[in-house]
Protein backbone atom coordinates (compact mmCIF):
# COMPACT_ATOMS: atom_id res chain seq x y z
CA UNK A 1 0.00 0.00 0.00
CA UNK A 2 0.86 3.07 -0.90
CA UNK A 3 -0.16 6.28 0.80
CA UNK A 4 0.20 9.81 -1.39
CA UNK A 5 0.70 12.98 0.40
CA UNK A 6 -0.77 14.79 -1.84
CA UNK A 7 -4.26 14.17 -1.28
CA UNK A 8 -3.99 11.29 1.43
CA UNK A 9 -5.50 8.44 -0.55
CA UNK A 10 -4.81 4.91 -0.21
CA UNK A 11 -3.11 3.38 -3.47
CA UNK A 12 -1.48 -0.43 -4.33
CA UNK A 13 2.33 -0.24 -5.38
CA UNK A 14 3.89 -2.87 -7.60
CA UNK A 15 7.74 -2.69 -6.95
CA UNK A 16 9.46 -3.21 -10.20
CA UNK A 17 12.94 -2.57 -9.48
CA UNK A 18 15.54 -0.71 -8.01
CA UNK A 19 15.88 1.18 -10.88
CA UNK A 20 15.88 1.28 -14.70
CA UNK A 21 19.65 1.48 -15.86
CA UNK A 22 20.49 -1.95 -13.71
CA UNK A 23 17.21 -4.25 -15.59
CA UNK A 24 18.83 -6.24 -18.49
CA UNK A 25 17.28 -5.15 -22.29
CA UNK A 26 15.09 -8.38 -21.57
CA UNK A 27 13.68 -7.06 -17.97
CA UNK A 28 13.47 -3.42 -19.52
CA UNK A 29 11.39 -4.32 -22.99
CA UNK A 30 8.74 -6.20 -20.31
CA UNK A 31 8.87 -3.25 -18.29
CA UNK A 32 7.92 -0.89 -20.46
CA UNK A 33 5.41 -3.24 -22.19
CA UNK A 34 3.55 -3.61 -18.93
CA UNK A 35 3.45 -0.13 -18.39
CA UNK A 36 2.18 0.47 -21.72
CA UNK A 37 -0.49 -1.93 -21.00
CA UNK A 38 -1.33 -0.82 -17.57
CA UNK A 39 -1.72 3.32 -19.02
CA UNK A 40 -3.79 1.76 -21.96
CA UNK A 41 -6.42 -0.50 -20.05
CA UNK A 42 -9.57 1.22 -19.19
CA UNK A 43 -12.33 -1.12 -18.23
CA UNK A 44 -14.92 -1.18 -15.24
CA UNK A 45 -13.35 -4.56 -14.24
CA UNK A 46 -9.68 -3.37 -14.00
CA UNK A 47 -8.19 -1.73 -11.77
CA UNK A 48 -6.79 2.08 -12.73
CA UNK A 49 -3.54 3.00 -13.31
CA UNK A 50 -2.46 5.79 -11.30
CA UNK A 51 1.09 6.39 -12.45
CA UNK A 52 4.71 5.38 -12.53
CA UNK A 53 6.74 6.45 -8.85
CA UNK A 54 10.16 6.68 -9.13
CA UNK A 55 10.78 6.86 -5.23
CA UNK A 56 14.75 8.21 -4.13
CA UNK A 57 16.39 6.74 -1.30
CA UNK A 58 19.71 7.33 -0.98
CA UNK A 59 21.60 7.28 -3.98
CA UNK A 60 19.30 4.54 -5.59
CA UNK A 61 15.71 5.15 -7.50
CA UNK A 62 13.04 2.33 -7.13
CA UNK A 63 10.49 2.22 -9.63
CA UNK A 64 6.62 1.33 -8.33
CA UNK A 65 3.43 1.54 -10.18
CA UNK A 66 1.03 2.60 -8.26
CA UNK A 67 -2.69 1.87 -9.20
CA UNK A 68 -6.22 2.24 -7.28
CA UNK A 69 -6.60 -0.06 -4.14
CA UNK A 70 -9.15 -2.62 -3.48
CA UNK A 71 -9.80 -3.78 -0.49
CA UNK A 72 -11.50 -6.78 -0.90
CA UNK A 73 -8.37 -9.22 -0.83
CA UNK A 74 -6.75 -10.93 -3.16
CA UNK A 75 -7.84 -11.51 -6.60
CA UNK A 76 -6.96 -15.74 -5.21
CA UNK A 77 -9.49 -15.35 -2.46
CA UNK A 78 -12.02 -13.60 -4.40
CA UNK A 79 -12.33 -16.28 -6.94
CA UNK A 80 -11.80 -19.50 -4.57
CA UNK A 81 -13.08 -18.00 -1.39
Amino acid sequence: MIKMRDNNKIYAGKFISDSEETMSSEESFFYRRELKILQDIHHPFCLKFVEELKHKEDDQTKLFFVTEYCNLGTLDELIWG
